[in-house]
Order: structure tokens, then C-alpha cells, then sequence
């Protein structure tokens, strides 16, 4: 009779532990050279209820350069994280879970380190957007900070990043110093941009992994040229919505 029972009961409690599968449904990017604007903006981006809006952040700004708000419509985004790396560059990665269906700008406000006086990004700005489906709302599983910068070889910037949870978005931001050529996105990774942006080359992708484990992701040069040593990079990880 005690066996009878145990068996229902295990596959329900399996059951329970079943986790669906994240899509990308489209990605866009800006990069903004205007050294006198104060934000930088996605026009008419769409979303519908449900979905995961993640922001994505290169800059090389000044000692007094932050982020006042990320802003879909009338919703506010969320750090997830942040690298401030060497010489003024920095990385970040914010998200929002959509309430409601709409379309609406996407807006990066960058202010003074009081976190209250507008001002502008004295050299670039590159800012991504992915929109997903299938993610779990809430913060990220698992986040990673390159500060202080581990090099490869003299050519790639290495991070050994785990997703934690199988299945997981993985989003990684990189940005460094020109004059060292652009860099490229890991292997893994699906590219959402690769661009010069002024005084500064970002580099931004991301990937599905189906495991869970560390993974090593590498930022190299192009041929000819080494890492520049004045860089920043971010990652971080979303899991997958649970089933039922």
C-alpha cells in the first residue's frame, strides 16, 4: 500500500521541477558619438506582457559619469550588473519584466555620481536591447565582473562564467579602449553588435547554453592586434520560466 502512494507522489514533485525554453525574439543596438547628450534611446521598441526586456551598457564616460535610470514607457529597469573597469570604461546589464503590452522608447539618463544632475557621456555610448520570451521574472541566477582584468593571451580577454540553470540566457558585455582594433564576441556567442563608438569599441552577444556549468567565454583581437589593458566586461544569466 506504501508503495502505491509513493509513485504519484514522485512524479508530481518531478513535475514540479520542469522548466520551459527561452527564445530570443529580436535584438537592436545604438551607439551614440554625441559627446554633449545626456541619454541614449531606442525609439518604438514592442513588447507584450510576459516578456524580459534586457539592456546592455558600454560606455566610456568620465570620473563623474553614472546611469540615472534605464526606462521602458513607465517602468523602470533593474541593474543586474555592473563593471567599472579601468580608465573610465564601464559595462552593464539591466532588465524588466513587461507588464503590459505596449510600445514604447527604451531610454538610458546618465547623471553626475550623486545620482541626481544630468550629464553627459563625455566619450561614447553603445547600448543593446534582447527581448525574450520563456524567461523567468526576477534577477539573474548568476552575474560576473571582469575587474581586474584576466588576460588569455596578450589577444583574448577569458571569462569562465556558469549559467546556472540549464537552458539560461547568458548576455555578456565587453568594451575597451580604441586604437587596438574591434574586438570580437566569443564563439558562443550570437553577436548583437561589434562596434566603434568613438573613443571606445563594444562588443555585445549572448547564447543559450544547455548546461548549467562553467563555460569559458573569450574576447579576442583581430589579427595584428593585442587586448587593449583599459576595458570592462559584464555577464550575467537568466533562467528559464518554470512549466508548471
Amino acid at each position: 500500500m506504501k508503495n502505491k502512494l509513493m509513485l504519484p507522489i514522485l512524479l508530481l514533485s518531478l513535475a514540479s521541477c520542469a522548466f520551459g525554453q527561452i527564445q530570443v525574439v529580436k535584438t537592436a543596438f545604438n551607439q551614440d558619438k554625441d559627446k554633449n547628450s545626456a541619454f541614449n534611446a531606442l525609439s518604438a521598441v514592442s513588447a507584450t506582457a510576459g516578456q524580459k526586456l534586457i539592456v546592455t551598457i558600454n560606455q566610456e564616460g568620465s570620473h563623474e559619469t553614472n546611469i540615472m535610470s534605464v526606462r521602458y514607457g513607465k517602468q523602470d529597469f533593474t541593474l543586474a550588473v555592473r563593471d567599472d573597469g579601468s580608465n573610465f570604461k564601464m559595462s552593464e546589464i539591466w532588465y524588466l519584466d513587461v507588464q503590459q503590452d505596449q510600445v514604447a522608447d527604451v531610454v538610458v539618463r546618465y547623471c553626475d555620481t550623486s545620482g541626481s544632475r544630468p550629464v553627459p557621456v563625455n566619450a561614447c555610448s553603445a547600448i543593446a536591447l534582447v527581448t525574450l520570451t520563456g524567461a523567468a521574472s526576477g534577477g539573474p541566477a548568476n552575474t560576473y565582473t571582469l575587474s581586474p582584468i584576466k588576460l588569455a593571451t596578450p589577444t583574448a580577454v577569458a571569462v569562465e562564467f556558469s549559467a546556472g540553470k540549464s537552458s539560461a540566457f547568458v548576455v555578456g558585455a565587453y568594451v575597451q579602449n580604441n586604437g587596438k582594433g574591434q574586438p570580437q564576441n566569443p564563439t558562443q556567442f550570437s553577436s548583437i553588435l561589434t562596434a566603434d563608438c568613438g573613443s571606445s569599441n563594444a562588443a555585445v552577444g549572448y547564447s543559450l547554453p544547455s548546461q548549467s556549468g562553467p563555460i569559458s567565454y573569450q574576447w579576442s583581437a583581430p589579427a595584428g592586434f593585442e587586448i587593449h589593458p583599459d576595458n570592462a566586461v559584464a555577464l550575467a544569466s537568466f533562467a528559464p520560466r518554470a512549466t508548471n
